[in-house]
């Protein structure tokens, strides 16, 4: 089943017009498949590092590199979890994050198509203004800035095709 919580801080702070825009925002991510996206990635990420895992843990000569002398299970692991899971999963981090990226701005477009740009913009700058927001340097999330270019850059497409 598919939910959508709204906060009461949400509902202080914003207008009606605002909640509606965010409800469909979040719809946007429903319409899009963005849940059942994430999941794919991140069980593919999972696939990959078991594959990886299982191939080091049957080739003593890694292990051997290292100083041990056969594949000793526990100090393996930790060992193939150190030299190679954690490069490995902080690059994955960053290719997931652009796509999660991508799935925002999906989202802020379908609810830009549904008459909801210019009330999305303004529940935003509230949002982010109230510190209702956690901004990262690099996250899952455009920067507010890149949020509001982004459906700027729509409303001026859409004059253009007038």
């Amino acid at each position: 089943a598919c939910k959508i919580l709204v906060f009461d801080n949400l509902l202080d702070k914003l207008s009606i017009k605002e909640v509606e825009a965010i409800v469909c925002h979040e719809l946007g991510h429903w319409k899009h498949r963005h849940v059942l996206k994430q999941t794919l990635i991140i069980l593919g990420e999972i696939l990959l590092v078991i594959k990886m895992f299982l191939y080091i843990l049957k080739d003593d000569s890694f292990f051997v590199s290292f100083g041990f002398n056969k594949n000793k299970f526990p100090d393996g692991l930790y060992l193939c979890f150190l030299v190679f899971y954690l490069p490995i999963s902080e690059f994955m981090q960053g290719i997931k994050y652009k796509i999660y990226r991508k799935f925002e701005y999906q989202a802020d477009q379908f609810a830009f198509e549904m008459g909801y740009g210019k009330h999305l913009k303004t529940a935003l700058i509230k949002i982010s203004e109230n510190n209702l927001t956690h901004p990262e340097a690099f996250g899952t999330h455009p920067s507010l800035y890149q949020r509001i270019s982004f459906l700027n850059s729509l409303h001026d497409y859409e004059q253009d095709d007038l």
